[in-house]
């Protein structure tokens, strides 16, 4: 059987660590962009306008219930807007605002699902509001898997290569995304993170944070797993 194994530094772990999650191990990630056109004013008069921002911030709101009223408690998501564009002033209502944000989950039917129920929300806001939308949706990454009989070489390989301290099994899979899910839909493989995390070095700040800092030890790690895992395979 053909199989892909991919590695990552991960800060939030000691260096000559290594972490894994069986099963999912990362969420997909989708994004959005909504316009809303209202009609634009003067701050002084809103009664002539049919106001975006206020519909905007009741968007933004009601994103927040579909995660928390819409969906299967038991089924994760993360719903965040984190962009909100208004080209007004001080006492000038704009013609239209506009939202981006980014959907994350560990489940392929609340990805299905909360777009359907966005257009819903958004059907009822606007047609209340006298104003207009448009929702662009872009997937993104797929839900990270780790394939059992790839996790089991993982495993096999770092206990071996490096001892049974070094692995460490993570309890829950994290709701970053990862672009290496795309292979995985292809190929079975399993995503492993090298600890990279060490107090004394400043190298405990996250991945994707300006602080961010690498423990280049970790990197003889990586190779030297990458290495231990083609020995595993050729076995």
């Amino acid at each position: 059987m053909a199989m892909i194994f991919g590695l990552h530094v991960f800060p939030n772990i000691p260096t000559h660590s290594i972490g894994f999650a069986e099963g999912v191990f990362s969420a997909s990630s989708d994004n959005f962009d909504i316009v809303l056109e209202g009609k634009g004013g003067h701050g002084s008069m809103p009664h002539l306008s049919c106001d975006p921002v206020v519909l905007g911030a009741e968007v933004v709101l009601k994103l927040q219930q579909i995660v928390s009223r819409r969906l299967d408690p038991l089924d994760k998501a993360v719903l965040t807007v984190a962009s909100f564009r208004a080209e007004g002033g001080y006492n000038v209502i704009p013609d239209s605002v506009e939202l981006a944000g980014t959907l994350r989950t560990h489940s392929a039917k609340v990805r299905e699902q909360v777009p359907v129920l966005i257009k819903e929300m958004l059907d009822g806001l606007t047609m209340a509001q006298g104003a207009r939308y448009t929702l662009k949706w872009t997937k993104g990454y797929a839900i990270g898997f780790n394939h059992p009989d790839a996790c089991r070489i993982a495993e096999r390989t770092v206990t071996v290569a490096m001892g049974e301290n070094t692995l460490q099994k993570f309890p829950n899979p994290m709701f970053g995304s990862e672009d290496f899910s795309s292979y995985q839909e292809k190929v079975p493989g399993c995503f492993l993170f090298i600890g990279s995390g060490n107090p004394e070095k400043g190298t405990t700040w996250s991945v994707h944070n300006p602080r961010f800092k690498l423990d280049e030890e970790a990197l003889q790690v990586g190779v030297k797993t990458h290495i231990s895992l083609i020995e595993q395979l050729l076995l």
